[in-house]
């Protein structure tokens, strides 16, 4: 493994930490489990990616869903603090649908800012700047829908299923926002792999060449 990929990895693996800590803050008042988490997260982030760059030897594609999952992780983060700011900013109106829909669709955009770069240098390792409007208009069009399949998924579980197994409402808003984000995960990492940076085949040159008529005695 790349220097880079273990400090992106150990980052992304705290912000786990951080999601999770955050879900069991209400059972957790001397913040023991938090502190685990804080340390157990990154170690098992490495295991993982250390394990997926030994698979990825013959299935490459397995490297690069752990490192979507991780990139997929901290941008989970980012989405889940912007909407909480904007529902503590606002407080009371949050529990309207039509503004908490607005407060997912920008927080998920600005996520979304950061997967697109993670994803481009990271994931894909696609450093050239050839094509870069053609893609950015892919990655737009290809983000829009899984924005629809974002905010329809957190509305469901928020709004419509509701907290379910005695859990707290606030909690379950983080739970919405968190399944919310794997229904994307689903159709972005396809959707980025196969559409957006999908590798170029070089095409062979063909074409007969003098050499070729004329062959050397």
């Amino acid at each position: 493994m790349k220097l880079v990929d273990i400090i992106l990895t150990i980052i992304c693996g705290e912000a786990s930490a951080l999601i999770l800590a955050d879900l069991v803050k209400e059972y957790d008042p001397y913040s023991v489990i938090k502190w685990v988490l804080l340390f157990l997260m990154p170690v098992l982030a490495i295991i993982l990616l250390w394990a997926a760059d030994l698979i990825a030897k013959k299935y490459k594609f397995v490297l690069q869903l752990v490192r979507y999952l991780l990139i997929g992780i901290l941008a989970t983060l980012i989405d889940l603090e912007i909407f909480e700011l904007l529902a503590w900013l606002v407080g009371a109106g949050a529990g309207i649908v039509l503004v908490s829909g607005t407060f997912k669709a920008v927080s998920y955009l600005t996520a979304v800012c950061f997967k697109f770069v993670g994803n481009k240098y990271w994931v894909f390792e696609e450093t050239s700047s050839k094509g870069i409007k053609e893609k950015f208009l892919k990655f737009i069009i290809v983000t829009f829908i899984g924005l629809l399949f974002n905010v329809g998924a957190f509305l469901y579980f928020s709004k419509i299923v509701g907290p379910q197994f005695g859990i707290s409402e606030d909690i379950w808003i983080k739970v919405s926002v968190i399944l919310a984000a794997i229904v994307a995960v689903v159709w972005n990492f396809l959707s980025y792999k196969f559409i957006v940076f999908k590798k170029e085949v070089p095409i062979l040159d063909t074409e007969p060449t003098d050499s070729n008529l004329y062959p050397k005695p």
